[in-house]
């Protein structure tokens, strides 16, 4: 108990850190603090030698002293306006040149840490017949025999499952009982995983009766804390967790999406088209003008 109370201790005071580095600089980066402090320093020597100068001027006056020479503070102030200046024209930069874009990588990297969205069955019938289904994960014949939406996860643990670490299954609280016959079904298709198979009450510890897929504030919560879980408690990096958003309704692809989109991580979708199921993944990115419209060649003109 001590050491999970330590542990939550250490973990509350490194997100108090960071929201600390957001609230005085903006950013916990690394590179942005250091131009922060740097702004800073170069601030301070500024406003010292200004004053300092001043001060010089105003006695120089009274007392009829030759006055100061002025290069010591000119010298003390070029690197708070040099990189003044090149922050403010990085910012302008910044601001007219690039635009926000959502790149789809089709067939992606494998990952290590996967959060699906678990819809029940149609039917008992559909769910008693993917029950009786044997074979193996990894068989595309296996995964033709599968009715429903238990297909799409399904699919999705198939072609991430050698690398996976962590899988964690969301489930609606309609019909929550039926999310143990899908892992009940996952177990049997892949009996020896290589991954820790989990819900998310398993790991929040509420939300037993399973997650309403039809309220995004709750959908939103629970999705950033599984997130988190996985990067902090299970040491994933974000680039290696994907959350997909195949499952559930509209609501809970939109949440899933949103977590995604506003911290910078990666989602994926499923999408079967003629019995053909395509995995892929969708990343956030700033991109510049330049690489979102590259040149294009005049037409009548060759190049030799």
């Amino acid at each position: 108990m001590n050491m999970q109370h330590n542990r939550w201790g250490s973990n509350l005071a490194a997100q108090q850190a960071r929201y600390l580095l957001v609230h005085l600089l903006g950013s916990p980066q690394m590179v942005v603090v250091l131009l922060a402090v740097a702004l800073l320093v170069s601030l301070g020597w500024f406003a010292d030698s200004l004053f300092a100068l001043l001060d010089a001027l105003l006695q120089g006056a009274i007392r009829g002293d030759r006055p100061p020479s002025p290069w010591v503070t000119l010298f003390l102030a070029l690197p708070f306006l040099g990189l003044a200046i090149w922050l403010v024209r990085k910012a302008h930069t910044a601001r007219t040149d690039l635009a926000f874009r959502v790149t789809a990588e089709p067939n992606p990297p494998s990952c290590s840490g996967l959060i699906l969205f678990l819809s029940p069955p149609f039917s008992d019938e559909e769910r008693l017949a993917n029950l009786a289904i044997e074979g193996a994960l990894g068989d595309p014949d296996t995964l033709a025999r599968i009715r429903g939406p238990w297909r799409m996860p399904l699919e999705a643990l198939a072609y991430h499952r050698r690398t996976l670490k962590e899988v964690v299954v969301v489930y609606s609280e309609e019909k929550n009982q039926e999310k143990n016959d899908f892992l009940d079904l996952l177990r049997k298709l892949w009996p020896k995983p290589t991954a820790r198979i989990c819900t998310h009450s398993d790991i929040l510890g509420d939300h037993q009766g399973g997650v309403d897929f039809y309220n995004l504030e709750v959908m939103v919560d629970v999705t950033d804390r599984l997130f988190g879980h996985l990067q902090r408690e299970r040491r994933l990096k974000p680039r290696d967790i994907l959350i997909d958003i195949t499952g559930g309704p509209k609501i809970a692809s939109a949440a899933g999406a949103m977590v995604a989109l506003v911290q910078w991580r990666r989602f994926q979708y499923v999408l079967g088209t003629d019995g053909t199921y395509t995995v892929t993944a969708f990343d956030p990115i700033y991109q510049t003008k330049e690489a979102e419209n590259p040149p294009r060649e005049e037409k009548g003109h060759t190049h030799d």
